[in-house]
């Protein structure tokens, strides 16, 4: 499936798949969000819908081939 289904979401979903991308889990992403840990998992499931993805591992790879995600930049430091 192409980025058009994933462009169309309703804000909150939008708001979800950054909180997603930023590693949130669904009770830090609810309580960020003032919703429901339920209502997030439904906005998840339904982006996962979208996307034909099944899990996180495949949404982030589907994130990547779709130019929806990028890889973050590495700390100057050089840590581990």
């Amino acid at each position: 499936m192409g980025t058009a289904g994933i462009s169309g979401d309703v804000p909150a979903q939008g708001d979800e798949t950054g909180e997603q991308r930023d590693g949130g889990h669904v009770p830090e992403i609810a309580g960020r969000l003032h919703i429901s840990e339920a209502t997030v998992k439904s906005h998840i499931n339904n982006l996962f819908a979208k996307a034909g993805v099944r899990d996180r591992a495949q949404a982030v790879t589907y994130a990547f081939r779709h130019g929806l995600a990028a890889p973050a930049e590495r700390d100057a430091g050089g840590g581990p």
